[in-house]
């Protein structure tokens, strides 16, 4: 099994702040849908109410926000593409 030494530590802790980053933004992305998840199924008790109505605009465009983002969902995961060996 072939171990990869950086020859600088520094990158290990832009790789960190980088990881960090990534996974709060999937975890507000998880909070969200949830959030949004709950509101869609109160609304179906009462579709009438105009909080729940706000509520829902406003959670559905945060989520299309972060999806658009394309940090969330990529074939290849970022800290791999920025900081991962060399192919080959």
């Amino acid at each position: 099994m072939t171990m990869w030494c950086f020859d600088e530590w520094d990158e290990m802790d832009e790789f960190r702040l980088a990881r960090e980053s990534i996974l709060a933004l999937e975890r507000e992305h998880r909070e969200i849908a949830s959030i949004l998840g709950e509101t869609r199924q109160a609304l179906r008790g009462d579709p009438e109410n105009p909080e729940l109505r706000a509520r829902e605009k406003y959670y559905g465009k945060r989520l299309a926000d972060l999806e658009k983002s394309r940090l969330l969902a990529s074939e290849v995961p970022i800290e791999l593409a920025l900081w991962g060996p060399p192919h080959g």
